[in-house]
């Protein structure tokens, strides 16, 4: 009887909480990703630093569930990464990424003349407007502003998906490196998650131009807007209105563009909506 109590008592403690034995969690240490896309690796909570390469990665500190978030470029030539998870500066945990190339589709488009040749007018507002928001994108949240995933801005038709490489008036090469979504002039446009907003202006490739900072890097564009409706600075929630659809900027057409940068790089939003976040 002795023996049978004993033998509970062992494997009963293998179920108990933290401060038992405790069950050790199993964590996938190797991941295959393409240019464009991304993905959530989840790491040990003693974690305090992840290395990819050279780069650092902001890390989700919610105990509960310790994780970052890896973005490979559009551009990328890489084949195998190794991520480092760190505690104090000393190596604790490792993770492969394969990068498997992926084949993106092509269009052929046609816009206003002076959009794809510029003047040295707008030349200088381009560049001007790259600095801004080069400073936009380096100032965001490093704690995550989320509390649920993401969603679709829009459940219409999408008129161009991500990656698609394009050619403007047969003369300019491009890549589009968000998703396009059929929508009329006047259409409520959406927050696809809670955000900070940290611009709120018209902008010469995208018009009138709303991006929202989530936090860990994570920010979200949606552009060619007709009416702004959020100023910067505001906090907004999931689903709240930002603004009206519209044509504005370099377009073909009425539509929405909504873009989606992870840590410095623009990545497909479908794959953002996927991942169970936070």
């Amino acid at each position: 009887m002795l023996k049978k109590l004993i033998s509970y008592s062992f494997f009963a403690s293998l179920f108990i909480g933290c401060g038992s034995v405790g069950i050790k969690k199993n964590y996938q240490t190797s991941y295959k990703i393409s240019p464009g896309q991304l993905v959530k690796i989840e790491i040990p909570s003693k974690i305090n630093r992840v290395e990819c390469g050279e780069k650092n990665h902001e890390i989700s500190m919610r105990e509960s569930q310790k994780f970052f978030i890896y973005a490979e470029s559009y551009f990328s030539k890489n084949k195998t990464l190794k991520c480092a998870g760190l505690v104090n500066g000393k190596k604790s945990f490792e993770v492969d990424v394969q990068v498997v190339q992926k084949d993106y589709p092509f269009e052929t488009l046609r816009v206003n003349p002076k959009r794809v040749k510029l003047g040295k007018k707008d030349l200088n507002r381009v560049i001007k407007e790259r600095k801004l928001l080069k400073s936009v994108y380096k100032s965001g949240n490093k704690s995550l502003l989320i509390d649920k995933s993401f969603i679709h801005p829009l459940k219409s038709k999408v008129t161009s998906f991500y990656g698609t490489r394009r050619l403007f008036n047969n003369v300019k090469k491009s890549q589009h490196l968000g998703i396009d979504y059929r929508a009329a002039v006047g259409v409520p446009i959406p927050s696809s998650n809670k955000g900070k907003v940290v611009l709120a202006k018209n902008l010469f490739y995208t018009g009138n131009t709303v991006i929202l900072d989530h936090g860990l890097g994570i920010f979200t564009l949606y552009g060619h807007l007709n009416k702004i409706l959020v100023k910067k600075g505001h906090m907004a929630k999931q689903g709240e209105i930002l603004g009206h659809a519209g044509k504005t900027g370099r377009v073909t057409g009425p539509h929405l563009h909504w873009g989606v940068k992870v840590d410095g790089h623009w990545v497909d939003g479908d794959i953002l909506t996927k991942l169970n976040l936070p």
